[in-house]
C-alpha cells in the first residue's frame, strides 16, 4: 500500500460511535497529529482528536473545536446533529492532535 499520500503524522486511530457520522463511521481510522502547545496551536473549526477529563474520568473523542464566549473554555462539536455540542474547560485537556487524514475500509465478508 502507498503511503505517500498520507501527510506525515504521530499516529493512527480506529474510531468508535457515531458522534462524527456520515463523515467518519465507526471502524474508519483517523490519522494525527499532535499539538504540543494547545493554547496557541489550536486552528478554530477543524476536527481533533482529543483526551479530557470529567469529574475523574478520561474521555477520548474525535470532534471540532469551537472557540466558547466563556473564557478559557472550548466548544467540542460533533458533525452527527444528535450529539449536543460540549462546553469544557482548557485545563480538563489531557492531550490533543490534529487529525491529518482518515481511511475507511470496506470489505466483503
Amino acid at each position: 500500500m502507498e503511503t505517500t499520500l498520507i501527510p506525515k503524522c504521530d499516529g493512527g486511530l480506529r474510531i468508535v460511535g457515531d458522534s462524527m457520522y456520515p463523515l467518519l463511521k465507526s471502524g474508519d481510522i483517523v490519522f494525527y497529529k499532535q499539538v504540543h502547545d494547545i493554547m496557541h496551536s489550536i486552528i478554530w473549526g477543524e476536527m481533533y482528536l482529543i483526551s479530557f477529563d470529567i469529574d475523574g474520568d478520561e474521555y477520548v473523542s474525535v470532534k471540532y473545536l469551537q472557540k466558547s464566549d466563556i473564557p478559557d473554555h472550548i466548544v467540542l462539536v460533533s458533525y452527527n446533529e444528535h450529539h449536543k455540542p460540549m462546553e469544557i474547560h482548557i485545563n480538563r485537556i489531557r492531550a490533543l492532535a490534529f487529525i491529518k487524514a482518515s481511511l475507511r475500509l470496506n470489505s466483503l465478508k
